[in-house]
Order: structure tokens, then C-alpha cells, then sequence
């Protein structure tokens, strides 16, 4: 009878010690309550086996106890995974924010930069297409936590999504690098999710293989338990029986013992009663009263279980119940708490039930439930409590839902962010409101986001230039308001179209493959293009186009920006014959000339020939100008250049260099005397009289010409100058003639070597001094800087202008000896001065010599050094126009390199050099110096005043200052100012002096009154 007793305790506690199995299997992804059910099932187990009787029942509950041991393993393991997950997919919605937020800046950045916009329209679909990719594989990842699904279920529902999402990623462009290092982690974090889903399914997979074999072996357990029972009835039967044969026997010893067996049975019956009644039920009772929603009653351990199996079906049922109860709350709260937006619910008095821990975070809180039980004013946004619980009881009141609003709110750290919320009533079972649920989302980023995009396309259709963006074929996706202005087209008639419907004609093949070579090895590229608007007028443009890459560098589209520059054309093409012909003959003027004769001389030695230079100048012109006027000297000058011109050959090149002087350049003379015939003619088309209005006016010419090529190199200057000299000889001679240049002049050269020898034992002596003459605004009468002129302290000739000793060591080394020797003590002076408190910038001239030494950029990085004092702007050296003509690509090099030491640089002597428009471009200065010689006649002669405001204005043009030498008068002064010229250099100004007396002439200097009450005239009005 014990035996049957003891079997159904085992009974008891077997079942027992099964659901708890069943519980803490399905609660095993909360890590804390499975380690503890682990425990205490493991413990229960154990003390099964040590009660059991039969030995192959011990066997079996040993290999229930693996198979339970096994079964938590892996569901330990998918516990630890789904950890892994949940961290992945919060990094992964982290990565997007940012991703959202860097597309949305990008957009404005490159939109301003005149760079494609289109694309990043394109990425913030994209990136939110991504978010909501990553939301849903989220919520199937929790469906699929929460035992909703099956490992097979879950690899349809999740993996493609998963594979979807890295795709697009893949083929994600970002437009910075801090958008590919966010789009590469995001795609890491993708690779990593599938890895992690992958081990899921499979960890899910072996979970439901080994569940099988565990409820296996628990059916063996229960076959071998009834096995059990069923022998222990049997015994129980046969002792039932020998019982009866013995109360047969013993008749009188039941009717003796009767009355006590009844008393006996009364009081067993009351106990079993209160054992297997009264005190199962009461336990039951107080298991179902501590239920509630989301925290499960008291589990009964197994020695509390009832002893009868209506108790057991009764206990079961609860206990299912608690555990499908446990289990919903704690599915809805997991899945709660993932949600990327905020949650909340609220009782009838407003004060919270409950949030996410989202909601927590941006109330200021730890966790939820720091809340609970307490009201908006104890949040972060206690400012805006009142509204909050407004619309809260508006809700409830109304009993209706407030959906997909957006309102403002500000943040625990004083920011101020933008939610787009919904709200709806809680009911009970009756549907009575008791509450209220909100949900809300952070959609700030979205909001600036948007601001930004609105703005991008807002600069990208207002824009001044047009912009252009086509795919690779060239197909025109879209075109901006400016491109509709400038080419007449709109938008509608050349999206499809190709930008060939622009084309003028007028650039031929060759440039257009040069442009497609430049944009598919450099990415873009940039310059002057002639096109043709719908109405066919050809207009000029400059265009700038770029590839647009993706993040494999592969090109996907090309953008074009254009403005509309035919005004500006316009404007330089009467510069460029402005800076280029003499306004009165038409003829070239001495820019052009320097141009046509450096080509002349390559020619000339290409083919061998020899050039003629012939510089001439009007024997009597003055007494013309003088007699009738300069009225009549302009059309005599215009009779005289028209009948020059026709005495020469069709390429001969006929200048007008200033005044009544006049430069020819004869090409292909196969000698000397082939030139002759031709000065003849020139001689008698000049000396024919011209009839004019006033009269027969006549005069002659004076010609001196110079040949090239000689037995010594010499360049353009060099033939000028000699024809120059020829000249001058000519005149001496008695006019009306001409004299070729010989070379027998050189003969003085003789003497050179010991001149030069001289001038290094004066520079060894310390002979040479350094005299300062001011430079000034003419109009405010401030003092900007000063030049630093050279002087021989002769010892016996006395103080020497350089006019007497630089020509000699003209090419020579020694002249480069001498400019370092006047940079040192310049740099030496500038210093003392700013040692005394007082700033004076100093120039200096400098040589093409001196500018061609291969170590000059560290010479003059070594002497600032060694006048650490020196400011940037206290030095400008002044380059000879001519000096930056000889190889203006490095001199432009050399220029920049000094440039960046601090240096500023003047173009000396301008108007003398005959640069072009497009050398003065090319060259990096910010001053240029007019050459006294315009300025010194420009009051007498009509053409040096033309030519003067010409060069005022073209100095305008290109945005230099420009400085005038040689204002010796207080006349040339007011001219000047006139003429919008108001830096001046001269005697009118000051002589120059040595550093000792600039200071106390500073303090004396005042500008004329005239200079400061000149009024600016129009320079097309000059006569």
C-alpha cells in the first residue's frame, strides 16, 4: 500500500517538474528568469531519480534529464543570438538617421557648389526606403522571437528582405566620403544581420529537433511509470484478496475490531478530506487571485501539487493560463520596446501606466519605470505639460482618435525637436475610456531634411547660370529656370534632347573630341564655347562641365553650368583692339608690334630669310602741328599711315608707336640689299604732299633700320633699339633718309670689361647707396610706400644715377651681385624703420637676370628670414614688362612662388613691353606701373592721353592697381585723377632722397588742392 502512495508522489512530481520544463521553455529569452527555471528544474530532476524505485525508470528520467539539459542549451543559444540582433538592428536604424542627416546637408552644399542635385533626391528616397526595410525585418525577427513562426517561415519572410536591403545598398552612390564610410558600415551591419538570422534559423531548426527527442523520452518516462503502477495494482489485488480470505477467517475479529474500523474510517475520511480538498483548492484559489496582466501568479512548486487529477486537470488549466498570459505580456512589451518610435499610455488622471524605454530616454529618464505613476509636469518637457495633457483629455473626452500630427517639443537638454504624433482612447472590456495611448516619432532630421531639399531646388532653379544635367549617351534629364533665359528652350522641348540642338558650328571636331578627352581623364572640363539659341542667334558662353561619379568611381551623369558671356565678349574684343591698334591710323600700336615681331623672328629663322626692322620718325611733323593744328596733324598722320602701308608689301607689318613714329618690319628679304627698294618707296609715299582742308602739307622721314638674323643673338628689344639708333643717326645725317644699323657702334664695348670691373670694386667699396622716392595717393594724400632707387657714391664724379652705370653690366653676372646687394639693404631699411614704430613698404626693380636665377625664390626666402620683422606687403618688386614677355610661363611660376613668401610685384614700365590682353592675364601682379613716358607727354601729345586712359582702363578691367611714374607736374597730377588713376610717383611728388630725410618729408607733404578737388571724367571723352 506504501508503495501506491509513493507512486503517485512520483506522479505528482513528475508532472509537476514537466510544465515547469514547458514554462521555462518558453520564457527562455529572458536570460535572468531561464537561468533561475533552469536551475530549480535541473535540482527537481534530480531528486525524481533518487526517489524512483525501479532502475529502467531511473534510466529514462536520466535521459530526460539530457534531453531537457540539451533542449535549454539551444534555446540559451537563440536567447543569445536574438541579443546579438536586436544590438545589430538598433546600430542599423542609428546608421540611417545619420545617413538621412549627411544626404540632407549634401544636398544644400552641392546645389550652392553648382554641382547635381538630382541624385541626392534620389538617396534620401533611398535611405528611407532603407528604413523601412530594416523596420520590417525587425518586426519579423520578433514575430519569429516570440514562437510565431518557424525557422523555414522565417527565412522566406526575412532573408530575401535582408538580401533586398545589402543589394541596394551595393548599389547605395553617396556624395562624400563621410556618406561612404556610414553607407560601407551600413553595409557591414547588413552582412552581419543575415549572418546573425541565418544562425537563428539554424539554432531554431535544431531547437525543434531536439524538442522532438525530448518529448520522446518523456513518453518513455510515462510509459515506464504506468508499467510501474500497473505492477504495484496488481500486488495491491492479490493483498486485497488475501485480506478478504482473512476477515473470512477471522469473522469475530472484524466484528470485534468493527466499531473501531468505522471511528478509524470517520477520521481518515476528514483527513483526506482536508488534505485532498480543502487545502488543493484553497492554494488554487490564492494562485488565480495573484494573477494579473503581464506579471504571472506564484508558481506551485511540485510539493504542493493536488493528489487527486481533478485538482491536477484544475491546476494545469491555471497554470497554461498563467503561462499563455506571461507569455503574451511579455511578447506585446518586447515588441513594444523595440519599436523605433515612441509609446506611452496614460490613466484617466493623466499620470503614465507605462512607455518604451525610447520614451523614457526623451523624458529624461532612465527607464520606464521611472514614470509610472507620475505626470508631464516631472518630465523634460514640463514647459509643455499643459498642451500635452490638453490634447491627452481631449481624447478621452472625445473618445476619438487624434491622428498624424506634427507639434514641437522641447528636450531634458534645452532643444527643441519636431514629433509627428498619434493618439487614440483606451477602453476596457465594457468600452468604457480609461486611459490614453500615444505614439510618437522624432522626425526633426526629416523636417531639416526637407527644409534643405526645398532650398536646393530652390538655388538650383534660381540660379543665374544655366545648368544642364544629362545622362552618359548625353540625354538632358533637366534644365533650370537660366537655362530656359539663356537658350530660349524650355524645359518640356529638351528634356530627351541631346545638347547638340546648341551647337553653332563654329567649333569643329577636333574640339569637341579634346573636350571628351578632358572629361574622361580629368572629370571635367572647363572654357569658351560659341552656341546657338532657338531664335538661331549664336551667343558666347562659359561652361564648366563634370562627371558625377558613384562610389565606385564609375561615371553616371554629366552636369553642365553655363552663363551667357557675349556682353563680356564684346567688351574684350574692344579691349583687345583698343590695347592692340593706335585709335587714330588703325594701325598695330607697340603691343601688337612686340607680338608680330617675335613671331616674325621665329619665322625668319625657320626659313632661312632675313627681316628688316625700320624705325622712322616724321622729319617736320611739329611744325604741322604747330602751324595748323593737331586737327590737321591726325589727318595728315591718317594719309601719311594709309600710303605707308600700301608702299609695303602685303606681309610687311606697318605700327605706329606713339606721336609721328612709325615702326615697318620687312620679312623674307633673301638679303640686305632687298630691302632698299622698299625704304625708297617708304621715303618718297611720306615726302609726297598731302592736300588737306587747310592746305598742301608736307613733311619727310628719318629712317633707321636693323637686320636680323646677326653673327650675335639678339631679340626683339635689341632690334628696336638699334633701328632706333639707326635712326637717330639718319636725322643727324640731314633727314629724308635712311641708315642701316652697324654694328661697328659696339666698338664701344671695347671698354665695357673695364667698366665692369669698376663697378665690382665700387659694389666691394660700399660705393652705392640707396635714395627713396615716395609713392602716394594723389587724392587722399596718404603715403603707401616708397622705391628704393640705386646711386654711385663716385669718388670722384660724385652721386651717379643709374642712367650712367646700369646699361654696362646689362646681361652681365655682376648685375645679379648688385640686386641681391639692393634687396639685402632695402630689407635692412624696412626693418630699422619698424624697429622706430613707423611703416613704409619699399620696391625694388628687379632684372629678367635676376628672375631667371634657378635659386632666386630661396635667396628670398633666406633674406626674409633674416629680417624675421618683415610683414607680408612691406616688399614689391617691380618686373620690367618686357623682363616678363621673355618666358611668361615661368615668370608667371616664379611670381606665385614669391607671392606665397608675402611679396607683392608691380609690372614696371607698362606700355612699353608690348604684352598682349592675354599675357597681362596670364601674369600674377597686382600693380602696374604706367611708364613716364605716357605720362611726361601726355598734357602735349593726343595719343599718349589716349593711350593712358586706355591703360588706366584696362588695368580696371583686369582688376589691378596702377600706379603713374614721371607726374612731374601738378597738372599731369590732375589729369591723372581725372583719368581714375590716383597712385602717382614723380618730382610733383617728391625727388628721390636718402632714408634718412623720408620721414621728416612725410611730415611736411601735402597733395595739391587741385588733386584733391579732381573730379573723375569719362575717359571717352578725353581730347
Amino acid at each position: 500500500m506504501q508503495q501506491v502512495i509513493d507512486n503517485a508522489a512520483i506522479g505528482r512530481d513528475l508532472t509537476a517538474t514537466l510544465s515547469e520544463i514547458d514554462l521555462a521553455n518558453r520564457t527562455c529569452r529572458d536570460t535572468t528568469a531561464f537561468g533561475a527555471a533552469r536551475a530549480h528544474i535541473s535540482h527537481s530532476l534530480d531528486a525524481l531519480i533518487k526517489k524512483l524505485p525501479d532502475q529502467e525508470l531511473i534510466e529514462s528520467m536520466r535521459a530526460l534529464r539530457r534531453e531537457t539539459q540539451h533542449l535549454f542549451d539551444v534555446c540559451g543559444e537563440i536567447g543569445d543570438v536574438l541579443t546579438e540582433i536586436t544590438e545589430t538592428d538598433r546600430h542599423l536604424l542609428t546608421a540611417f538617421e545619420k545617413l538621412e542627416g549627411l544626404t540632407g546637408r549634401a544636398l544644400i552644399d552641392q546645389t550652392l557648389a553648382g554641382k547635381s542635385v538630382s541624385h541626392l533626391d534620389q538617396i534620401i528616397a533611398l535611405v528611407s526606403g532603407y528604413r523601412e526595410t530594416a523596420l520590417y525585418i525587425g518586426k519579423q525577427i520578433a514575430l519569429q522571437s516570440g514562437g510565431n513562426r518557424s525557422a523555414d517561415d522565417a527565412e522566406v519572410a526575412i532573408l530575401p528582405a535582408i538580401d533586398n536591403l545589402a543589394l541596394r545598398i551595393k548599389g547605395f552612390t553617396p556624395a562624400s566620403p563621410e556618406m561612404a564610410r556610414i553607407a560601407k558600415y551600413v553595409g557591414a551591419l547588413t552582412h552581419a544581420y543575415r549572418e546573425q538570422v541565418i544562425r537563428l534559423n539554424a539554432k531554431q531548426g535544431d531547437y525543434d529537433a531536439i524538442l522532438g527527442h525530448n518529448h520522446d523520452a518523456r513518453e518513455t518516462v510515462l510509459v515506464q511509470m504506468k508499467r510501474l503502477d500497473t505492477g504495484v495494482a496488481s500486488h495491491a489485488a492479490v493483498l486485497n484478496d488475501q485480506i478478504r480470505q482473512a476477515v473470512r477467517d477471522t469473522r469475530y475479529s472484524v466484528l470485534v475490531f468493527a466499531a473501531l474500523i468505522v471511528f478509524v474510517s470517520v477520521v481518515y475520511a476528514l483527513r483526506v478530506v482536508r488534505r485532498n480538498i480543502r487545502t488543493p483548492l484553497q492554494r488554487v484559489l490564492d494562485q488565480v487571485a495573484a494573477i494579473n496582466p503581464g506579471k504571472p501568479g506564484r508558481r506551485i512548486l511540485a510539493s504542493e501539487r493536488p493528489e487527486r487529477n481533478e485538482w491536477k486537470t484544475i491546476q494545469a488549466a491555471l497554470t497554461e493560463m498563467t503561462l499563455e498570459l506571461a507569455e503574451s505580456t511579455y511578447l506585446l512589451q518586447k515588441v513594444i520596446d523595440t519599436l523605433p518610435v515612441r509609446v506611452f499610455w496614460k490613466d484617466r488622471n493623466l499620470n503614465y501606466l507605462g512607455c518604451n524605454p525610447i520614451f523614457a530616454r526623451d523624458a529624461g529618464k532612465q527607464a520606464p519605470s521611472e514614470l509610472i505613476g507620475r505626470d508631464d509636469f516631472a518630465m523634460g518637457w514640463a514647459a509643455q505639460a499643459d498642451r500635452y495633457r490638453a490634447d491627452d483629455q481631449q481624447v478621452m473626452d472625445s473618445g476619438q482618435s487624434r491622428l498624424d500630427y506634427e507639434e514641437p517639443q522641447t528636450t531634458p537638454d534645452n532643444r527643441t525637436i519636431w514629433l509627428r504624433t498619434s493618439k487614440a482612447p483606451l477602453r476596457d472590456a465594457e468600452g468604457n475610456v480609461f486611459g490614453v495611448l500615444g505614439i510618437y516619432d522624432d522626425i526633426t532630421q526629416r523636417k531639416e531634411a526637407k527644409a534643405e531639399l526645398e532650398q536646393a531646388a530652390s538655388v538650383f532653379q534660381h540660379a543665374n547660370e544655366g545648368i544642364t544635367i544629362t545622362d552618359l549617351d548625353g540625354v538632358i534629364l533637366d534644365v533650370n529656370t537660366a537655362f530656359t533665359r539663356i537658350t530660349g528652350y524650355r524645359r518640356e522641348e529638351v528634356l530627351g534632347q541631346n545638347p547638340r540642338i546648341l551647337k553653332s558650328g563654329r567649333q569643329d571636331t577636333a574640339f569637341y573630341a579634346e573636350m571628351w578627352q578632358a572629361l574622361h581623364s580629368q572629370g571635367h572640363w572647363a572654357g569658351e564655347i560659341w552656341n546657338r539659341r532657338k531664335n538661331g542667334e549664336v551667343y558666347a558662353e562659359l561652361l564648366t562641365i563634370s562627371a558625377v561619379r558613384d562610389s565606385n568611381g564609375c561615371v553616371q551623369r554629366y552636369v553642365g553650368l553655363f552663363s551667357d558671356i557675349s556682353v563680356q565678349k564684346e567688351h574684350q574684343q574692344q579691349l583687345e583692339h583698343i590695347a592692340h591698334y593706335d585709335v587714330l591710323t588703325g594701325l598695330p600700336n607697340r603691343v601688337l608690334l612686340a607680338d608680330r615681331l617675335q613671331q616674325a623672328l621665329a619665322q625668319t629663322l625657320r626659313r632661312g630669310a632675313q627681316l628688316a626692322v625700320v624705325y622712322f620718325d616724321l622729319d617736320g611733323f611739329k611744325v604741322v602741328n604747330d602751324s595748323h593744328g593737331h586737327d590737321a596733324g591726325d589727318r595728315l598722320l591718317m594719309t601719311l599711315a594709309d600710303r605707308m602701308k600700301h608702299a609695303l608689301r602685303e606681309g610687311d607689318t606697318l605700327a605706329r608707336l606713339g606721336g609721328d613714329e612709325f615702326v615697318a618690319i620687312l620679312v623674307d628679304l633673301p638679303d640686305i640689299d632687298a630691302s632698299l627698294p622698299w625704304l625708297n618707296r617708304l621715303l618718297r609715299a611720306i615726302a609726297e604732299p598731302v592736300h588737306d582742308e587747310v592746305g598742301p602739307l608736307q613733311v619727310s622721314a628719318s629712317l633707321g633700320i636693323s637686320f636680323y638674323p646677326q653673327a650675335e643673338p639678339v631679340d626683339a628689344d635689341q632690334l628696336l633699339r638699334q633701328a632706333d639708333q639707326a635712326m637717330y643717326q639718319a636725322k643727324l645725317a640731314g633727314k629724308n633718309r635712311y641708315h642701316l644699323f652697324d654694328a661697328a657702334h659696339d666698338r664701344g664695348l671695347r671698354g665695357r670689361h673695364a667698366s665692369i670691373e669698376r663697378l665690382r670694386k665700387a659694389l666691394a667699396n660700399r660705393e652705392f647707396v640707396l635714395y627713396y622716392q615716395p609713392k602716394v595717393n594723389m587724392r587722399r594724400g596718404n603715403v603707401i610706400g616708397a622705391e628704393a632707387l640705386i646711386r654711385w657714391q663716385h669718388p670722384e664724379r660724385g652721386l651717379l644715377p643709374p642712367g650712367d652705370f646700369l646699361p654696362t653690366l646689362e646681361n652681365h653676372p655682376l648685375m645679379i651681385e648688385l640686386g641681391d646687394w639692393v634687396i639685402e639693404t632695402a630689407l635692412t631699411q624696412v626693418t630699422a624703420w619698424r624697429g622706430a614704430g613707423a611703416v613704409l613698404p619699399v620696391s625694388i626693380n628687379v632684372t629678367a637676370m635676376q628672375l631667371n636665377q634657378a635659386d632666386f625664390i630661396d635667396k628670398l626666402r633666406a633674406a626674409l628670414d633674416r629680417h624675421s620683422d618683415m610683414q607680408p606687403g612691406d616688399l614689391e618688386l617691380e618686373v620690367l614688362e618686357t623682363s616678363a614677355l621673355e618666358d611668361i610661363t615661368r615668370v608667371s611660376q616664379i611670381l606665385r612662388a614669391a607671392q606665397a613668401l608675402g611679396i607683392r610685384f608691380a609690372l614696371d614700365d607698362f606700355g612699353t613691353g608690348y604684352s598682349s590682353l592675354t599675357y597681362l592675364k596670364r601674369l600674377p601682379v597686382e600693380t602696374l606701373k604706367i611708364d613716364q613716358s605716357f605720362v611726361r607727354d601726355m598734357l602735349d601729345d593726343p595719343d599718349d592721353l589716349t593711350i593712358l586712359a586706355g591703360v588706366i582702363s584696362l588695368a580696371g578691367a583686369f582688376q589691378r592697381e596702377v600706379i603713374a611714374e614721371g607726374v612731374e607736374t601738378a597738372a599731369h597730377g590732375e589729369l591723372l585723377l581725372q583719368l581714375g588713376c590716383e597712385l602717382g610717383q614723380g618730382y610733383a611728388i617728391a625727388r628721390p632722397m636718402p632714408a634718412a630725410q623720408i620721414f621728416e618729408w612725410m611730415t611736411q607733404w601735402q597733395p595739391h588742392t587741385s588733386w584733391i578737388t579732381a573730379v573723375r571724367i569719362d575717359p571717352n571723352n578725353v581730347d
